[in-house]
């Protein structure tokens, strides 16, 4: 199995205590994000888990722990972006996620760590000269670290609309001025630039062929791979997913360009309600509901005839 912590919420910067009491314990829960009534138990044994993969604006509240990782295959995408506590309230100092990355890479290897900078958000604020100046700087303390760079543009989700009405979508020519000089800046730190979600025909300037593909999840994982055929629904993606352990409306760094929260006092609500003993991220498993166990718990992604 391969495992996302996660793109629902930022487990490794607010959770990192829960998830490392669910390797201790060998599983994990997870409530269906349309039916509070569904709850599926996973297994972490090493034996069956493919890769874990961290989805995170911040490293650092896992970094104590990482020998607890020794026996599992890690896959780390960071988001580090140029913006204020306008568009991102509690994210920490710059400078100090690229510390955590620095020292991430130093354990892991920077081959299994991409920095993702994005969303690229266009306001008055933050225009695009802005954008190729602070992506310089950061690429210039970042490419020994990382793997690659990934670059996506804001999307105006139907919640956006409501929750962030300041947002627009970045127009055709200003992504292809973004892309083009974004990318003479990534081969001059070495950082292989990629594009997430937008339509081929930037391929003369970054690689589309998806953040996390087969042949990337083969190399981090050391093994060939027979992965499902599932697809994401996102329009353009060409990324192979796993099973998400998290859930939505529950990350504090309340990004306003977020699309897995709503309302702020929801995502208090879900906080308050987390008990790093549980389960289950958020909450506990409900009264009266019994655990499903997932019918890929005894079995992985490996393709050796015998575990898939």
């Amino acid at each position: 199995m391969i495992y996302h912590a996660s793109m629902r919420t930022d487990i490794p910067a607010f959770y990192s205590k829960w998830f490392y009491n669910r390797i201790r314990a060998g599983w994990f829960a997870v409530r269906n994000p349309y039916n509070d009534q569904s709850v599926t138990k996973h297994s972490l044994d090493p034996a069956v888990t493919d890769l874990l993969m961290f989805c995170t604006k911040n490293p650092e509240p896992m970094l104590s722990g990482l020998d607890l990782l020794r026996d599992y295959h890690q896959s780390w995408h960071v988001t580090i972006t140029p913006y204020g506590s306008d568009l991102e309230p509690n994210v920490p100092p710059k400078k100090d996620v690229i510390g955590a990355v620095q020292y991430l890479a130093h354990i892991i290897g920077a081959d299994r760590i991409a920095w993702r900078y994005d969303p690229i958000v266009l306001t008055e604020r933050y225009p695009i000269d802005y954008h190729v100046r602070a992506f310089e700087r950061l690429a210039s303390r970042l490419q020994h670290s990382v793997s690659s760079v990934i670059i996506s543009f804001v999307l105006r989700y139907p919640k956006l609309r409501v929750l962030a009405p300041f947002l627009s979508e970045v127009s055709a020519s200003d992504k292809r001025i973004m892309i083009g000089r974004l990318s003479e800046i990534s081969k001059r730190y070495s950082i292989p630039l990629k594009l997430c979600a937008e339509p081929h025909i930037y391929t003369d300037f970054a690689d589309q062929s998806g953040c996390e593909t087969e042949s990337g999840l083969e190399s981090k994982i050391g093994y060939h791979i027979r992965l499902p055929r599932t697809k994401p629904k996102r329009t353009h993606c060409n990324c192979y997913l796993g099973l998400d352990m998290g859930a939505y409306n529950s990350c504090p760094h309340l990004c306003r360009y977020c699309y897995a929260n709503n309302q702020t006092h929801e995502v208090a609500s879900a906080f308050n309600g987390h008990d790093p003993l549980s389960p289950i991220l958020i909450g506990d498993v409900p009264a009266g509901v019994g655990l499903d166990i997932s019918p890929t718990k005894d079995r992985s992604y490996k393709a050796d005839g015998v575990l898939f």
